[in-house]
């Protein structure tokens, strides 16, 4: 293990761990296309994270927060007409389980 100590000045920004609270290395390496390695040194301030990933990053944050307002939305509407929630939840994990994520985008 390194005695490195966190950057001063580098950005402290939760972004990653907003967007993939579970392995937010793994995920935002693979969403940024960059190693793992580098991305948790940027994540923990050991390495200055480039404005140009934090942008990125808010920018997919942002996305993230309106899709979910609007999931959530989506299933309080489906309550209030009466919707059981375990019909409800079925409904949620088959869209995720769609065609439409079966691969990864080409990296930000």
């Amino acid at each position: 293990m390194s005695d490195e100590k966190p950057l001063a000045d580098a950005p402290r920004i939760d972004v990653m761990e907003r967007l993939f609270p579970i392995d937010p290395d793994s995920w935002s390496s693979r969403l940024l296309g960059l190693p793992k390695r580098n991305v948790e040194r940027m994540r923990t301030g050991m390495a200055r994270m480039p404005p140009t990933i934090v942008n990125k990053l808010k920018q997919q944050v942002m996305i993230r927060d309106r899709l979910l307002a609007d999931i959530e939305a989506a299933i309080a509407k489906a309550e209030a007409a009466g919707g059981h929630s375990l019909v409800l939840r079925y409904a949620v994990a088959s869209v995720s389980k769609g065609n439409r994520f079966e691969k990864d985008d080409d990296p930000l």
